[in-house]
């Protein structure tokens, strides 16, 4: 099948899985949302593009789950149009449509599109800076690449901080051209330059608000408390990489190793270098902390391309074992893309990954029925992140108040609140809350003359997969005495 035919495929059907998904939005996907509404120059966890394209796609579409996730699905349509142009430009890949089928058969792919998280802008921009990067490195000072590069790695850096990877490798690449004389001082000038006009809003951003954004994103990267060697974070961050990429993964490790081309150009190199430098990073830290197997996503197809020549010369002479491995990321694909159309296989919904984007809309009815059958209670709040996020997308009139009671990390409701008045206008006011555990209500004590159960018929479960998922227990807290509530322990 000619890779064009593959492309416009692979397009239509994940339009189609996109367009028919009715699963509710996840608590990280209603919570950026909530970024859209408050857009600003960075946020606790992330910069700051998440809420900007979500801003614009339900300016113009309105408020709707597929207006929240159609940005996840149009940056996946841009990077399948980045590893198009790339196979076909060069003449020396012969199998581009099983190189093609390498990147995109893989689960992660596919969910990146339909979801969103800050992968599928973080895999773009990965591809569209280190591509540009690429031509700049093997052309004769094209600096049209550069500016194209500089500018997709500035909002590379506004969607998930990993893209500093590249950042570093290319900065080494360009200082050492400019050492070189072979690239004038000037390149290096607006390269630093383009990527200034990004990061200082960051910063400034962090400067006003107790630097919390680069505090949080350190933890990841092991600031935080470390206690010794964790072989199993190890042994379940390779486990987490298969699964998401399939036994074609083990063949690019296998094929980095060996067959890596040393006279490649400067550009291939550079390439390799960056998507490798984020693998061993991720896989250093995962000896001491828990690694999300989704952060070394987007090095995964600049590998795969990188190494394209080698793959092509090599592995996929062998058409029995890549058919074995393009069958089972098929199958595993098939298995996720069914899940998020409520299929369950029969397993327990504690173990599925679509457990945290079930039950939302029921959950958010029976919290507002609640609240309406008891007018008297004019503010709501939780502790939970997942249920504040929750009730604020599908019941903003609720406009639910997020408490760090309960030892919880930072997060951005605790910046927005933090330049609010709403504690002390309901001061004397009877309060709704709604929490994740009946102990809960205990931490509530100290700001409220009592608090008591609320009575109602049964407290809300979602039942998934033979399950219950995420008990809902309301109480009613009584005369709110102003109290500040404790701030966060850690970020």
């Amino acid at each position: 099948m000619k890779l064009e035919k593959i492309v416009l495929f692979n397009c239509a059907i994940l339009f189609t899985v996109f367009w028919f998904i009715r699963l509710p939005l996840s608590p990280d996907e209603a919570h950026y949302y909530l970024w859209s509404l408050n857009l600003d120059w960075s946020y606790y966890s992330k910069g700051p593009l998440l809420g900007l394209v979500i801003k614009l796609s339900t300016l113009l579409f309105g408020k709707s789950e597929h207006s929240v996730r159609l940005p996840a699905l149009l940056f996946s349509f841009g990077s399948i149009a980045l590893v198009y142009r790339y196979l076909t430009r060069h003449k020396e890949f012969v199998d581009t449509e099983k190189l093609y089928l390498i990147i995109f058969s893989s689960v992660a792919m596919w969910y990146q599109a339909l979801v969103m998280t800050t992968d599928a802008p973080a895999i773009f921009f990965w591809l569209l800076s280190c591509i540009a990067f690429k031509n700049y490195l093997d052309s004769d000072k094209n600096v049209y690449s550069l500016i194209v590069g500089s500018i997709a790695l500035g909002f590379g850096i506004w969607s998930k901080y990993t893209i500093l990877v590249v950042f570093v490798v290319f900065s080494v690449f360009l200082l050492k051209r400019v050492f070189q004389r072979q690239s004038p001082v000037r390149h290096l000038c607006l390269y630093f330059g383009i990527i200034a006009l990004f990061v200082l809003p960051i910063i400034y951003w962090n400067y006003l608000n107790g630097w919390v954004n680069f505090q949080h994103n350190a933890t990841h990267v092991g600031s935080g408390k470390i206690n010794g060697l964790k072989p199993f974070y190890f042994f379940d961050f390779i486990g987490g990489q298969i699964g998401m990429f399939g036994l074609f993964l083990v063949t690019i490790v296998v094929y980095a190793a060996r067959f890596f081309n040393r006279r490649s150009t400067q550009g291939t190199s550079f390439i390799f270098l960056s998507a490798l430098s984020l693998f061993l990073v991720c896989m250093f830290v995962s000896f001491f902390k828990r690694i999300y197997p989704n952060w070394t996503i987007p090095a995964y197809p600049l590998m795969v391309l990188s190494l394209g020549l080698a793959l092509n010369t090599h592995f996929l002479m062998n058409k029995k074992i890549f058919n074995i491995f393009l069958g089972v990321n098929a199958f595993v694909s098939l298995l996720g893309v069914l899940l998020l159309f409520g299929f369950t296989f029969a397993l327990p919904g504690r173990i599925l990954p679509t457990k945290k984007m079930v039950g939302w809309r029921d959950f958010s009815s029976f919290v507002l029925d609640q609240k309406l059958s008891n007018p008297d209670i004019g503010f709501v709040i939780s502790e939970s992140y997942d249920f504040t996020s929750e009730l604020n997308f599908y019941t903003p009139s609720l406009n639910v108040y997020n408490t760090t009671l309960g030892g919880r990390r930072m997060n951005q409701f605790d910046i927005w609140q933090s330049h609010s008045d709403r504690l002390k206008e309901i001061r004397g006011s009877s309060v709704l809350l709604v929490l994740s555990s009946p102990e809960a209500s205990d931490l509530f004590k100290p700001y409220f003359s009592r608090i008591e159960r609320l009575p109602v018929k049964k407290d809300f479960s979602y039942d998934f997969s033979g399950e219950s998922l995420r008990t809902v227990y309301l109480f009613r807290g009584y005369d709110y005495n102003g109290k500040p509530f404790q701030n966060a322990e850690s970020h």
